[in-house]
């Protein structure tokens, strides 16, 4: 498959998610990810949409991939997010876990803060933890 054909699927995966056709988007992103393993948007892609299915020891492995790829999840998936879906605070809350599980703390904290702010019924021990954990330092 070329970069080009790659792409596509990318950005039809992305277009299946807004529109709340997750299980389109994920046959489409596991398509890409045999061909490239690596692809930071699909992995990305995929880690959303198994938080979204409350797969979130899942959707947390691949954020931590993520993160081991150096790849700065909090900043450059921000975006990626917002296009994705009006409602994203699992996705916030899951990258907050993994990059709690990382050890950056401040990372951890940035994404907790968003999770906050969007979703009013949040898991507030787990944020408080988080939170607290940062002021320590």
């Amino acid at each position: 498959m070329s970069e080009e054909e790659i792409s596509e699927l990318d950005s039809k995966a992305k277009e299946l998610i807004s529109k709340g056709r997750l299980y389109e988007a994920r046959k489409l992103v596991d398509k890409i990810l045999e061909e490239d393993p690596k692809h930071k948007s699909a992995i990305f892609k995929k880690a959303y949409i198994l938080s979204q299915k409350d797969k979130i020891d899942e959707a947390l492995n691949l954020f931590e991939k993520l993160i081991d790829m150096g790849f700065d999840v909090s900043k450059n998936c921000l975006d990626d997010a917002k296009d994705l879906s009006s409602d994203y605070s699992k996705t916030w809350f899951v990258k907050s876990k993994a990059y709690e599980e990382k050890g950056d703390k401040e990372k951890a904290r940035e994404c907790v803060l968003k999770y906050l702010d969007i979703d009013e019924d949040a898991d507030f021990p787990f944020a408080e933890a988080v939170l607290k954990k940062r002021n320590e330092e």
